[in-house]
């Protein structure tokens, strides 16, 4: 006679009397609309000895019955659950299946002694910048020390009010990823902006979704900072003993603009060379490939922008005072933005005079237009070669 309990890799629809071993590695609900307070399901993510992990949902009828029964990190066994296709359009794991709890399903909590401590399903970055082994429609678990985060922002979409902090993280062999969070999660991120911190701040980041250079979070997004898990204390002592120090930049988020993977698979974004490039006489969104050789001092490094939030006009002169053509408004300065010409180059030895806007270079250069503005006026800084060859 088999034996009832089954590892969930084996977990399918015709199971529905055997017994899984699983350990609770995420709990959250789902509200039935946005601010509601009525749940339209609860949701879990769990995984087994194995380190296999499976989504659990349960209906908002059956909400009440399982609300105090699963605390994350907590071993339990299931029986008597239902076993169908994953259906959701961002799956919280790769699993094939997905499990329901429904009145019949059994819950009971077990200690195992030796049952692995897995908690995360941990990406490598290399995976994630590669677009061919990119599945943005699953979600992941990523870890890294926090070397940069950007001021918050404040933005409307689809006419609400939402918030998003923009940082970068990177691993033990020094890639990088550049992440965006939004709404509550902005909260975990903002005691660690502008802070004098001596020793690394390590941050999981569980069940988020890819593009193809960064991450961005969703309902399920958790966030882990400096928390005891060993996944963290793992990747605690692979940290060199000279690492970089946290960095916080005051300009307004420049990540969170950044190209998705979905604009390449529809075809609204094209791929092309400076030389096709120069050559096209159609408009659109562009992504090119290109090498900085060189910067056009000539033109100047800056402007001084409009004061008036979302307005980032040029401010003209009008006596003693700087005034606003578009919002007729006068004042005694300026924000100092980026506005850089430089002169790139492809594989095919083309080349051709790109001009950088304010987000674009804050983003190269690692420091905000109005601190070199208070050191430089306008004089170019001759400390920029750094630029050169960026890609």
């Amino acid at each position: 006679m088999p034996s009832q309990y089954i590892l969930v890799k084996d977990v399918v629809p015709l199971n529905r009397e055997r017994v899984i071993r699983i350990r609770c590695v995420r709990v959250y609900e789902i509200p039935e609309r946005r601010g509601a307070k009525q749940m339209k399901s609860r949701e879990l993510v769990v995984c087994d000895e194995e380190g296999t992990f499976i989504h659990v949902n349960m209906q908002n009828s059956d909400v009440d019955k399982y609300k105090n029964v699963f605390k994350k990190g907590k071993l339990y066994s299931l029986k008597n659950f239902l076993v169908f296709s994953q259906y959701y359009m961002y799956r919280t794991c790769d699993h094939r299946y997905m499990i329901r709890l429904n009145y019949n399903t059994q819950v009971k909590a077990i200690k195992s002694r030796g049952f692995p401590t897995n908690m995360f399903q941990l990406k490598p970055y290399q995976c994630l910048k590669d677009p061919t082994l990119v599945n943005d429609k699953v979600m992941f678990d990523v870890i890294g020390r926090v070397i940069e985060i950007h001021a918050p922002l404040d933005k409307i979409i689809g006419g609400k009010p939402a918030k998003l902090i923009d940082f970068k993280i990177a691993d033990n062999e020094g890639n990088q990823l550049k992440c965006t969070v939004w709404d509550n999660h902005v909260a975990s991120m903002l005691p660690f902006y502008n802070s004098d911190l001596k020793e690394p701040v390590v941050v999981v980041i569980q069940l988020c979704r890819a593009k193809i250079v960064n991450t961005s979070s969703y309902d399920a997004t958790k966030l882990y900072l400096n928390a005891s898990y060993q996944e963290v204390e793992d990747f605690k002592a692979k940290i060199t003993t000279v690492h970089s120090p946290l960095r916080s930049i005051t300009t307004s988020a420049v990540m969170s603009q950044s190209t998705g993977i979905s604009e390449f698979k529809s075809g609204s974004l094209t791929v092309t060379s400076v030389g096709d490039l120069l050559k096209s006489k159609q408009d659109g969104d562009f992504y090119v490939p290109a090498q900085i050789v060189g910067i056009e001092g000539s033109f100047g490094w800056m402007y001084l922008s409009c004061m008036t939030s979302g307005c980032n006009r040029k401010l003209k002169p009008d006596g003693e005072d700087l005034i606003c053509s578009n919002c007729d408004k006068k004042f005694k300065e300026g924000m100092a933005r980026f506005r850089v010409i430089v002169r790139v180059m492809d594989k095919g030895l083309s080349d051709a005079p790109f001009l950088l806007w304010d987000r674009e270079c804050s983003e190269l250069v690692g420091i905000p237009a109005s601190l070199l503005y208070k050191k430089y006026n306008k004089i170019f800084p001759k400390s920029w070669n750094h630029l050169l060859d960026c890609q």
